[in-house]
């Protein structure tokens, strides 16, 4: 230390001492500061003040430039002066302050990075208090530094606005699909929002309705309907609602006849028509309502399913018209082939009835017989149905089964028709159901020897009317199951560990509604001890 530092040094120290004088002490470390850039210093007179005055103001006038600046990733500094000559004496200390309450450990950090526990946002300020010998504090507020955000933490990330909002088709019927339109949002960079939906009716939330997608019910019909598009980001204060337009709901498409309706009967004066309930699409179709028709105009009052011909009807085209109700759609209609009612002929009668030849398993061809009849020069058609139910276009002689035949059982209407004669119908039955398709299941042993410890290998094959087929089969060791599984086709199955002996292994398949089941011959896999080591 230079001599005339040591000599102001002792010199201030014995005075001081001597009188007993206190010039006053540093402010507490975490007493709030004063209000930002002030210069505060005790008031003090005594024998020193002579001496320590020119020094004061010295250290007054270099703390007066003190500011605090702030550096990248939360970090805050203030550049601490450098203390020479008169003031090598002096010492300096900081301290710093978050909207005026002291940051705990900031203490003496002329670099100072910001806790995390620190809110973001609050003013961020610095005291620097100077002193000499302890004495003489003179203090430096400096200005305040807002505290930036920390990424990740509450608020640093901003609720997602909607640049373009989520919207619905401008039509909607009951039973129709609605797409929303996802709206689109401000993300950049790795801020991503994940957006929600809530369709609403009539404003209120709909119990469920929560994917991109809607079907309209009929709850809905009459109704508005619209789509609430709620966007959040990870750690955003808030979130954002996106509201689409608005779509009122009209019926929805008329159910249409997957199966037209016919007419069963002789179209003849005094006889009953009956109508062949039409089949149609979707659910919820209640009963068929009827409306008979004579050569395309009503018949008044004739709206059951049956209908007696009348003499106004001779000549003339008869067909009936169904009609389906369906909650919340359109009315569905379809109209029977027409039938011409004709004048009153000789009876025509089956001398030997009409059969039905040939077997009845799918894919199989059944071959129907008109049987002789009265009138020698009689023309005949077709019309087969399955369980009483016509099958729309099967107009041949011939009829190939088909899967949709097994355990029904099928009849062939024949309708004999001749000048002069009552057109006439008579029919046919197979004797029995359908059969379901016959299966084959076979199994191969890959080695017909193994050691014991190993796992043998069954290749299991299915095949039904010449084809590969898919089902369950069983795999017994004997009368025990030893493993359950499903074969297309075919497929290799490991088999569990078997003990030392003769197993005869067979497969049997379960069948389906439409396959029978079926059962491979019986395999036998030896198991043998392993050879010993010499």
């Amino acid at each position: 230390m230079p001599t005339h530092h040591r000599a102001l040094s002792a010199l201030a120290t014995t005075a001081l001492l001597s009188s007993g004088l206190a010039l006053g002490t540093a402010a507490p470390a975490s007493a709030a500061p004063a209000e930002p850039a002030s210069l505060v210093r005790a008031q003090q007179s005594g024998p020193l003040d002579p001496i320590l005055s020119p020094v004061r103001d010295l250290l007054e006038t270099l703390l007066a430039g003190l500011t605090a600046v702030p550096g990248g990733d939360r970090v805050v500094s203030v550049t601490k002066p450098l203390l020479d000559g008169l003031l090598a004496a002096a010492t300096l200390d900081i301290e710093w302050f978050c909207d005026g309450n002291a940051i705990p450990g900031s203490q003496g950090q002329w670099t100072f990075p910001v806790p995390e526990q620190v809110k973001e946002g609050c003013d961020i300020t610095a005291k620097v208090v100077g002193s000499i010998l302890g004495l003489l504090p003179i203090e430096r507020i400096t200005n305040a530094i807002q505290l930036p955000a920390i990424p990740g933490l509450p608020g640093s990330v901003k609720a997602p606005v909607a640049t373009k909002a989520v919207t619905i088709p401008t039509t909607a019927k009951v039973g129709t699909p609605l797409a929303a339109t996802a709206p689109t949002w401000d993300d950049s960079g790795e801020v991503k929002t994940v957006t929600t939906y809530q369709w609403l009716r009539a404003g209120a939330v709909i119990p469920g309705a929560t994917l991109q997608t809607y079907t309209p019910t009929v709850e809905d019909l009459g109704k508005a309907l619209s789509v609430r598009a709620t966007g959040t980001r990870e750690k955003a204060p808030a979130t954002t609602d996106s509201l689409s337009n608005t779509v009122t709901v009209a019926q929805g498409d008329a159910p249409t006849a997957t199966v037209q309706p016919s007419i069963a009967g002789t179209p003849k004066v005094g006889e009953t028509l009956t109508v062949n309930a039409p089949t149609w699409s979707g659910t919820g179709t209640t009963a068929n309502t009827y409306q008979w028709l004579r050569d395309g105009q009503p018949v008044t009052g004739a709206t059951a399913p049956t209908y007696v011909v009348t003499d106004a009807d001779a000549g003339k085209v008869i067909t009936v018209k169904a009609t389906a109700k369906r909650a919340g759609y359109a009315d569905g209609t379809a109209t029977s082939a027409p039938v011409t009612v004709t004048a009153v002929d000789k009876p025509m009668t089956p001398t030997v009835a009409p059969s039905i030849s040939g077997f009845t398993e799918v894919g199989r061809t059944l071959t129907a017989s008109p049987g002789s009849w009265s009138a020698p020069d009689a023309e005949f058609t077709y019309a087969w149905r399955r369980d009483g139910i016509t099958i729309p276009g099967e107009t041949r002689p011939t009829y190939v089964v088909q899967l949709a035949d097994i355990g029904k059982r099928l009849t062939v209407d024949v309708t004999a028709t001749a000048t002069g004669f009552t057109e006439t119908v008579a029919s046919a039955t197979t004797a029995g159901t359908v059969n379901r398709l016959t299966s084959v299941t076979a199994a191969k042993l890959a080695k017909k020897k193994v050691s014991k410890g190993a796992k043998a290998k069954l290749v299991v094959t299915l095949r039904a009317a010449g084809v590969a087929r898919t089902g369950q089969v069983r795999i017994y060791d004997g009368k025990r199951v030893v493993k359950t599984l499903s074969v297309a086709g075919k497929r290799t199955v490991t088999l569990p560990k078997m003990g030392v002996g003769k197993h005869r292994i067979k497969v049997t398949y379960v069948g389906s509604r439409t396959t029978a089941p079926s059962t491979s011959k019986v395999v036998v896999l030896k198991v043998v001890k392993k050879n010993k080591k010499k």
